[in-house]
């Protein structure tokens, strides 16, 4: 018992520290451009979005209202807070699990030291939101399934249904779960009980507002999610692909436990040959760690996958591995598993604790794609007050009105949050409609006649132009630099005359250039 509060005290002190560092590190960088586009998406508040649900930007949206500014520490507030939910309920459900408060312990410094998720606990994205509902619906269905606990049913679905809202790849969630009710011949019992389909049917309520706005809106992001998977593709096999799949993993989980993790399925399967006591739980954990990590592997063979895609399946292995290491800690190799346990732990938390005072204070100096990752939240408010400044310019010696334009949705967004009063940006992609959320934000109509001050990082990304203004000016570059090392160039062209391209074309041509409003 005192073993037990001891360790519990340890937590929540450890908790407590992280979360408050956090909140200190959070407003010292700034949006990622993902994170910018969550923030435009909490301005316009829907049922859902091209790209994802609406979770996130309701949690922004109440965040930023909350504390009554719209600054990087009042966007990523929410993830800070769910992190710190998030390794609560996973602790709790590795104690209850393995019936031992070491166990959880080191699940939970496992789960601190993984890049993956340290940077899901300081960045605004999806991941943020639906790692804690995964991670909840976890415990509830555990509970419902090992306990017999009626409320977890209701509760898993009332989880499974805000992870759907927050982020689509929740849904790989439910044929876990199926298959662990196939393979397991202790729960194959549920297949003829009312819970399993009340708690179904619970979840596709809640995830009804998707549903609806999809179909009022052409099915866009179940066609943007399809795109992603790489149905518009010919079948193709490339090991190249599947190699950045497996290297990717190493990297977001740090090497040694990464490679743990991937191997988490067989030490499942080992361990519930062993012990039979265990073999469901085991079995409970391979079902959501195994299936998920197969599939994207599959699927990399296709198409590239992203390295945060297979999150789901890390809360399950690393549960495999805090349960084999406890059942090892005080076996006759309980030497070289602690210090195996060290080493991992301990590389996995430098790695992330690098990468976090690189963000800030640029030491020690990263390179190749870590250098050009944390490089995407550099240079955003400098490039902000720039566009500011020559808007504000063109706007005192021009007679027509001048409006901010973007051809990516990256750049748009960076430029409505750090420019001055945060003004919308009228995205001009290449080809309408736009592959984004800006495609249900387009007010070319509006803004036909004006005058365009236009945003791009390469020349390239201009050459649309001729078509969409009646004159083109090149203006002079501004570079982007980081406490003395070059980051980006920026390039600015102002376009007169703009001419609306698709449907706000016609209403143009109708209504003419005349009777377009200022």
């Amino acid at each position: 018992m005192s073993r037990l509060k001891n360790i519990e005290k340890r937590f929540w002190l450890t908790l407590l520290i992280l979360t408050g560092l956090r909140l200190c590190f959070v407003g010292r960088f700034e949006l990622a451009p993902d994170e910018a586009y969550y923030w435009a998406w909490s301005r316009h508040l829907a049922w859902a979005y091209y790209d994802q649900g609406p979770m996130l930007a309701w949690f922004i949206r109440f965040f930023t209202t909350l504390s009554a500014a719209n600054t990087e520490t009042s966007v990523r507030l929410g993830a800070v807070l769910l992190s710190a939910l998030t390794s609560w309920v996973f602790f709790v459900w590795l104690r209850k699990m393995f019936r031992d408060a070491r166990a959880a312990w080191l699940g939970f410094l496992a789960l601190q030291a993984a890049l993956l998720f340290a940077v899901g606990a300081v960045l605004m994205m999806h991941d943020s939101l639906m790692m804690c509902a995964w991670v909840a619906a976890l415990f509830f269905f555990y509970r419902a399934l090992f306990e017999d606990w009626q409320p977890g049913w209701a509760l898993g679905a009332a989880a499974l249904g805000a992870g759907a809202l927050s982020k689509y790849s929740m849904a790989l969630f439910v044929p876990c779960l199926l298959l662990f009710l196939l393979l397991s011949r202790r729960h194959r019992s549920w297949w003829r009980r009312p819970h399993l389909y009340l708690a179904g049917l619970f979840t596709l309520l809640l995830v009804s507002p998707l549903l609806v706005w999809n179909s009022q809106h052409g099915w866009a992001s179940f066609g943007h999610v399809a795109f992603l998977g790489g149905t518009q593709k010919n079948f193709s096999l490339s090991l190249q692909t599947a190699g950045e799949f497996i290297a990717g993993q190493l990297a977001v989980m740090t090497p040694l436990l990464g490679a743990f993790c991937l191997a988490a399925p067989v030490i499942a399967w080992r361990a519930g040959r062993r012990d039979p006591e265990t073999r469901e739980q085991y079995l409970f954990l391979a079902c959501f760690s195994a299936p998920i990590l197969l599939f994207f592997l599959l699927l990399s063979v296709h198409t590239r996958i992203y390295a945060n895609w297979a999150a789901p399946a890390y809360p399950a292995a690393l549960a495999i591995l805090a349960g084999w290491v406890q059942n090892a800690w005080n076996s006759p190799a309980s030497g070289r598993v602690r210090a195996w346990v060290g080493v991992t732990l301990g590389l996995a938390a430098a790695l992330t604790l690098a990468v976090h005072v690189e963000a800030v204070w640029g030491f020690p100096p990263l390179r190749g794609r870590a250098a050009a990752s944390l490089d995407r939240i550099r240079g955003w408010r400098a490039l902000g007050q720039e566009a500011g400044e020559r808007l504000r310019e063109l706007r005192r010696r021009e007679p027509r009105s001048v409006f901010l334009a973007a051809r990516r949705y990256q750049i748009a967004a960076e430029l409505s949050f750090y420019t001055p009063g945060q003004p919308p940006v009228q995205l001009l992609p290449e080809r309408e409609p736009a592959n984004n959320q800006y495609r249900f934000w387009d007010r070319s109509g509006l803004l036909a006649g004006q005058d365009a001050l236009f945003v791009c990082e390469d020349g390239w990304e201009a050459s649309h132009l001729q078509s969409r203004f009646d004159r083109i000016e090149t203006l002079p570059v501004f570079r982007v630099y980081d406490r003395g090392r070059f980051v980006r160039e920026i390039r600015f062209f102002l376009g007169r005359g703009f001419r609306p391209a698709g449907v706000a074309a016609v209403h143009y041509a109708r209504r003419g250039p005349g009777r377009q409003r200022p």
